[in-house]
């Protein structure tokens, strides 16, 4: 019965007490969270867009780049690849960032 009422008393648009959402009296203030983590792995993704813009499709090897996609280079620089952070370089040999 007490989770039944917690969730009707909910806002539904951010889960906080609807009276207190509600009330217009309340001051609300924005603040920013900041994970250098995704921060890395964004600004990673970005130069790895930038390094392909004129040639993105690759023939699976990623050492061979092309403008068009193409029998030979089926592949695009963003298919099956995803770029993650970690405070280890858990691949030292691979530069694929330059």
């Amino acid at each position: 019965m007490a989770r039944w009422q917690r969730k009707r008393s909910a806002c539904p648009s951010c889960t906080g007490d609807r009276a207190e959402c509600n009330d217009p009296e309340h001051d609300w203030y924005a603040y920013r969270i900041v994970c250098y983590r995704t921060m890395a792995a964004a600004a990673a993704n970005a130069k790895w867009e930038r390094l392909h813009a004129d040639a993105p499709y690759h023939d699976g090897t990623f050492n061979s780049w092309v403008e068009k996609r193409s029998d030979a280079h089926p592949f695009h620089f963003s298919e099956g690849v995803t770029i993650g952070v970690s405070r280890h370089d858990m691949n030292p040999d691979d530069n694929f960032l330059g």
